[in-house]
């Protein structure tokens, strides 16, 4: 008794096939779900990865873009910056030397919870969806920080 082997294979075509079938399925399938990844929807729709990639690239124009991880803002946070720019452009007035004072820092967080990892997150679509994924702004973790200013680099001793 000889078994259909392409019973699960939805398309109905070689495993490399770029087919306008192929195509249609591919394309409502990125309407349905933008952010599932190439891995996996090329298992779900019985695709090469490789062809996928090519589909969504060549045939259909779409590109992968990451999220972006954006501060939450809370209500009073506008009315702070704009103090801050208007206290900063009176000190550029009256200090001749105020970029001196001007300390630039940098710091790492090595989150204790773990956090969106945006390397593995990816959106498929032909223009940039400006997708963004609200963190909480203290999240437990451990940071790391530097500073450096006209004097050289800030240090506790």
């Amino acid at each position: 008794m000889s078994q259909d082997t392409r019973q699960l294979n939805p398309l109905q075509t070689p495993y490399g096939a770029r087919t306008e079938e192929a195509t249609a399925i591919v394309e409502r399938s990125i309407e349905e779900d933008p952010n599932e990844s190439i891995r996996h929807r090329a298992q779900e729709l019985d695709l090469c990865p490789s062809t996928l990639w090519k589909i969504l690239r060549k045939d259909l124009g779409l590109r992968a873009y990451k999220i972006q991880l954006v501060q939450k803002l809370k209500p009073n946070d506008h009315q702070a910056r704009r103090r801050f720019v208007e206290w900063a452009q009176n000190e550029i007035a009256v200090v001749p030397d105020f970029h001196k004072r001007i300390l630039f820092s940098d710091e790492a967080h090595f989150w204790l919870h773990g956090y969106v990892n945006k390397q593995n997150c990816r959106i498929w679509s032909e223009a940039n969806p400006q997708v963004y994924v609200e963190t909480p702004l203290h999240p437990e973790k451990l940071t790391v920080w530097c500073a450096l200013w006209a004097g050289g680099i800030l240090q506790k001793r």
